[in-house]
C-alpha cells in the first residue's frame, strides 16, 4: 500500500512508486523554487491505476511567466533521484497555502485527486 502525503515525525512525505522508497517533498521543492520563473511550489502525489501513485509538483510560477510540465521536469533531471522527480506538474493560479505562507498539503493532495482532464480544462480557460 502507498500513502498519500503520510506524516511521520511531523515531515510530510510521499511513497514513491519505485520500491516504496520515501520523497520528503521539502527536498524536491527546494530544487524546483530554484528554477527561474516558479512563485511557489508544493509537492503532492497523484493517484495512478499503473503504480498507485505519482510524485506531483503543484506550481504557481510569477506573474508574465510561462513554462512548460516538460520544462520543469527536465529542470530535475539529474539533481536529485529519478524516484523524486515529478510525474506531473499541475499549474494552478492561486496556490493553496497554509495561514503562514507555507504549502498547504491537504489541499495539495485534494487537488491531485482531481482527473487530469477537469485540471487541464481549467487552465485551459484561465489562460
Amino acid at each position: 500500500a502507498t500513502a498519500l502525503n503520510s506524516f511521520k515525525n511531523s515531515k510530510p512525505f510521499i511513497t514513491g512508486i519505485f520500491g516504496g522508497e520515501k520523497v520528503y517533498p521539502e527536498e524536491v521543492e527546494n530544487l524546483i523554487k530554484k528554477m527561474e520563473g516558479i512563485e511557489i511550489v508544493g509537492l503532492t502525489a497523484t493517484p495512478d491505476d499503473k503504480y498507485g501513485e505519482l510524485v506531483t509538483a503543484v506550481v504557481e510560477l510569477q506573474e508574465g511567466v510561462h513554462l512548460s510540465e516538460q520544462e520543469i521536469m527536465e529542470f530535475t533531471k539529474g539533481k536529485i533521484s529519478g524516484y523524486k522527480r515529478p510525474r506531473r506538474i499541475i499549474f494552478v493560479d492561486e496556490f493553496p497555502r497554509t495561514l503562514i505562507g507555507k504549502p498547504h498539503y491537504k489541499a495539495l493532495r485534494d487537488l491531485a485527486k482531481k482527473p487530469i482532464l477537469k485540471v487541464a480544462t481549467a487552465q485551459t480557460e484561465k489562460a
